[in-house]
């Protein structure tokens, strides 16, 4: 029986829940910059992320409560979130009101949000990291990357909140 069909051991009610924190996380942060920041292509970068997100916190929760792997809902992360970042990142650069960037820079740059955003660049590369490096059938590296993409992704929530109030 190949990876793809073997339902992974350690797989909990616990870790589930806890893998939907960053979903929740991202999806707040982003739709305050979403809600200041009006460009369809960057809602719809924004909407994969986070479609990719609970997909796969979906996986986690089929195993743990049904005990089967729908291994599709963990493999398309690596095409949808990519996918949605790719969109984002476009969206920056086509944003016809420049201005905004003249605001928006200074505020990234400043404390407490600019430790936000170090700690959850540095969150990402340890992602980056852990997505070529890390068993995704294992719960212990499981544990490891969703603690890393917890710290990261409420620090994102937290930058953006600070920028925003």
């Amino acid at each position: 029986m190949s990876d793809k069909h073997t339902i992974p051991e350690g797989f909990t009610l616990k870790m589930a829940v806890m893998d939907a924190l960053p979903v929740l996380f991202f999806t707040i942060g982003i739709s305050l910059i979403a809600l200041n920041f009006r460009s369809l292509i960057f809602f719809i970068g924004s909407f994969l992320i986070i479609t990719a997100g609970l997909l796969k916190v979906l996986w986690k929760f089929i195993i743990a409560v049904g005990k089967k792997n729908i291994y599709l809902l963990n493999k398309q992360l690596r095409y949808l979130m990519p996918t949605g970042f790719l969109l984002v990142i476009i969206s920056l650069f086509i944003y016809p009101d420049k201005s905004e960037y003249d605001q928006i820079i200074p505020a990234i740059l400043k404390m407490p949000q600019l430790l936000c955003f170090i700690i959850t660049f540095i969150g990402m590369i340890m992602m980056s990291i852990f997505a070529k490096v890390l068993d995704k059938n294992d719960a212990k590296a499981n544990w490891i990357e969703q603690i890393t993409n917890l710290i990261a992704q409420a620090s994102f929530m937290l930058g953006i909140i600070f920028i925003y109030k």
